[in-house]
């Protein structure tokens, strides 16, 4: 795959014709979005910290 992902859906037939494969997929897409609400978080701390969000 060239560039970066920028959209992933996990197949909902995957959950019938490969559990391992749609839940490993699942915890992987929970652990991106985490990653990324961790980072606005101290991001947005950071733009508090130096009083740029008034």
């Amino acid at each position: 795959m060239d560039g970066p992902l920028t959209y992933f859906e996990v197949p909902p037939e995957w959950k019938r014709t490969d559990p391992a494969r749609y839940y490993e997929a699942l915890k992987e897409n929970s652990q991106a979005a985490k990653s990324v609400l961790d980072a606005y978080q101290d991001w947005v701390n950071k733009l508090n910290e130096k009083g740029l969000l008034a």
